[in-house]
């Protein structure tokens, strides 16, 4: 598991915990024979914590290119492939970016609207895609 990978487990651990939320998070396993369709799951009965996380970390970058970034694979787009997930499922997806140590959350709806307006990448200035992940999870 990378460091942000599991730095964003044990923060939403933490946040359910102290919430006394009803939910288990866990880590989807990567293998090279089987796509990984996000990163973590949250189950929970309460909608607000039934997600499906998909983790991005870039260093020295403030926004992330939807050619780039994100995969292709024979079953189409990784966020696309997401979005499918989640509408089968009933989980709300999100997007989970650090970059020079700031932590941003964006809905899947939201960046996925904006890669089918022809936008070529999402910067973390779009303050209408990102909240910082302490507001986002106070406001579950």
């Amino acid at each position: 598991m990378n460091k942000f990978e599991n730095w964003a487990l044990l923060k939403f651990r933490k946040v359910i915990e102290q919430k006394k939320q009803l939910a288990v998070i866990y880590r989807l396993k990567q293998s090279r024979f089987c796509s990984q369709v996000c990163d973590l799951l949250v189950d929970s009965r309460n909608t607000n914590y039934y997600l499906a996380i998909e983790c991005k970390h870039r260093k020295d970058k403030i926004s992330l290119s939807f050619s780039g970034d994100f995969s292709e694979s024979k079953e189409g787009g990784q966020l696309e492939r997401l979005e499918t997930f989640c509408q089968l499922s009933g989980r709300k997806g999100i997007i989970l970016f650090r970059s020079r140590k700031r932590v941003v959350v964006g809905s899947l709806t939201q960046i996925l609207l904006e890669k089918r307006k022809g936008e070529k990448s999402i910067g973390l200035k779009n303050k209408k895609l990102w909240k910082d992940i302490d507001q986002y999870l106070n406001e579950q």
